[in-house]
C-alpha cells in the first residue's frame, strides 16, 4: 500500500477507537451460565493474558511446552514459547501455545483476530516474528516477519479504528553506542492484520520504541523508547543499563513526521510504557534496572519477602517515578515524591481513567497499584496488594462496563476494582496459573 492510500484509510477514520460491535467475542460467550468449576468473569467480559513460561506449566503430567499443541493446531513446538490465557466470560478457561516470545496482546475492533506481540530477538529462527490468532478458539491465524532482517519485535502493537491496519513496533539489531542515537532508531510496522504482512513503516524517532497508542485525534501517535543500547563488547543490554535517550515521540501517522519529542534524562532509566489522556496528555512509565541485590534494602521491610520473581537473571528493578507529558507539563512532571519511591519498582501496565480523571499503574517489584491525577500527576494512593493476596500485580485493563478495572498477579490470580472507588470486589475474582505475564487485554 502507498503512504497516500494509507493516508485514505486513515482520513476516514480518524477518531478515537470505538468500542467493540454487537458480535464481539466477549458478547457472545455470554455471562450468565458458568462452566463447571467455574464463575463468571462479571460484565461479559473475556480476557487475554500471556504466560511466559510454558516450561513451568503441567498438563496431563507432561510440560506445557513439550506437549500442547502450538495455537491450537498439531505440528510440533518449536523455538521460542509463549503461553496464552483466555479467560471466558462464563468462568471457561482455555489456553494455547504459540512459537513466539509474546508480550503484549491485543483484539482487534469486532473481535475478528487477535495480536500476540514478539519481543526481542533470540536468534531463534523457528519462533514467529508476532503471530496473529483467532479470539474465539486461540488458532493460530498467521505468523509474522521481521521488517528487515535480523530486527527484534517490540512487543507490543495498536488496531487503528476499524481494526484494518495493525501498528507494531520494531527495533533495530542491539548494538553498541557509536556516538549516534539515530543510529539506534526503531521503526513502526503498519500490517495486515489477518497475514501480519507489512504493509508500510514510520519512523518512531526514538531508540528501542516498545508502547504505542493512538493519540486522541486519531492522526497521531505515542511512542515509548526506551532510549537503551548495548554496552561495548556485550551482545545484551546488560545491569545496569547503558541509557543514551530514552523518551516518548509523537509521530504524524500521514506522514511519519516528527510532531514532539519528551525526554527523560534521568541516568540508567527507560522509558517503557505510556497511557494517553482524552486531552492528549502522556503518563509514561519509566523503569529502573540494577544488580542483583541491588533491591534488597527494599524486601522484607514488614512481613519476610522473597526474592522479586519478575526481574531477569543477574538484575532486579529500582525505584523510578512515572512522568507526565504534554499540555501544561513544560519539560515533563515527574509524578509523586520521593518518599513513594519505595513504592515504584518496576512500573509495567498504565491506563488512563477519562471518568475518573485518573491513570492506574502497576509496580510488580513492590507489590503496589498506584493512582495518580491524571492532571497533575500527583500520586493520590499506593494500593498495597499483598495485603489481599495479589503478588505482583501486572496486567491492567478497564473493563468495557466502564465500572470496573481488572488487575492480574504477575503469576496467578485476576481482581476486579470499582473505577474511581478502587474497592476490590471478592465475588469476582478468579485465580487461573498465569505464568509470568506483564500485560493483558480483555474485550
Amino acid at each position: 500500500m502507498q503512504r497516500r492510500s494509507f493516508l485514505a484509510t486513515l482520513a476516514a477514520g480518524a477518531l478515537p477507537l470505538p468500542a467493540l460491535a454487537a458480535g464481539s467475542v466477549a458478547q457472545q460467550t455470554g455471562d450468565t451460565a458458568a462452566a463447571p468449576g467455574g464463575a463468571p468473569t462479571g460484565a461479559g467480559t473475556t480476557f487475554f493474558i500471556p504466560g511466559y513460561w510454558p516450561d513451568r506449566a503441567l498438563i496431563g503430567g507432561k510440560w506445557a511446552d513439550k506437549a500442547w499443541r502450538v495455537g491450537g493446531r498439531g505440528h510440533a513446538a518449536v523455538g521460542t514459547l509463549s503461553m496464552l490465557t483466555r479467560l471466558g466470560a462464563d468462568g471457561s478457561v482455555k489456553q494455547a501455545v504459540f512459537p513466539v516470545n509474546g508480550h503484549d496482546v491485543e483484539i482487534a475492533p469486532g473481535g475478528r483476530v487477535g495480536f500476540f506481540g514478539r519481543m526481542e530477538y533470540d536468534g531463534a529462527r523457528s519462533a514467529a516474528h508476532h503471530v496473529a490468532f483467532d479470539p474465539a478458539t486461540l488458532e493460530l491465524v498467521a505468523q509474522g516477519q521481521p521488517v528487515k532482517p535480523a530486527w527484534r519485535g517490540g512487543g507490543h502493537g495498536e488496531f487503528l479504528p476499524g481494526g484494518d491496519v495493525l501498528l507494531t513496533s520494531e527495533r533495530r539489531p542491539l548494538a553498541g553506542f557509536a556516538g549516534h542515537p539515530e543510529a539506534h532508531y526503531g521503526l513502526i510496522a503498519l500490517r495486515d492484520p489477518e497475514t501480519l504482512k507489512v504493509i508500510d513503516t514510520l519512523p518512531c524517532h526514538g531508540i528501542d520504541p516498545h508502547e504505542v497508542r493512538l493519540m486522541p485525534d486519531g492522526k497521531h501517535i505515542a511512542v515509548a523508547n526506551y532510549g537503551s543500547v548495548a554496552p561495548k563488547g556485550h551482545r545484551s543490554l546488560g545491569a545496569p543499563r547503558t541509557v543514551v535517550e530514552a523518551s516518548v515521540t509523537v509521530v504524524d501517522l500521514a506522514s511519519g513526521a516528527l510532531v514532539a519529542k519528551y525526554r527523560s534524562d534521568d541516568p540508567g532509566v527507560e522509558l517503557r510504557h505510556l497511557t494517553v489522556t482524552p486531552e492528549a496528555r502522556i503518563f509514561a512509565i519509566r523503569a529502573r534496572v540494577g544488580k542483583e541485590g541491588d533491591d534488597l534494602a527494599y524486601l522484607g521491610t514488614g512481613a519476610a519477602d522473597e526474592m522479586d520473581m519478575t526481574r531477569d537473571s543477574g538484575a532486579c528493578f529500582l525505584p523510578a517515578r512515572p512522568m507526565l507529558f504534554g499540555p501544561d507539563a513544560g519539560a515533563g512532571i515527574v509524578c509523586g515524591s520521593a518518599e513513594d519511591d519505595p513504592h515504584m519498582r518496576h512500573g509495567l501496565s498504565v491506563k488512563a481513567d477519562p471518568v475518573a480523571g485518573e491513570v492506574i499503574a502497576t509496580f510488580p517489584s513492590a507489590h503496589r497499584i498506584g493512582v495518580f491525577d491524571a492532571a497533575t500527576g500527583a500520586l493520590k494512593r499506593s494500593i498495597d496488594t499483598n495485603a489481599f493476596g495479589l503478588r505482583y500485580p501486572a496486567g491492567l485493563f478497564l473493563l468495557p462496563d466502564g465500572l470496573h478495572y481488572a488487575v492480574a498477579g504477575y503469576w496467578q490470580g485476576l481482581y476486579l476494582f470499582s473505577r474511581g472507588t478502587h474497592v476490590l470486589d471478592r465475588t469476582l475474582t478468579h485465580y487461573p496459573m498465569l505464568f509470568g505475564h506483564s500485560h493483558m487485554t480483555a474485550v
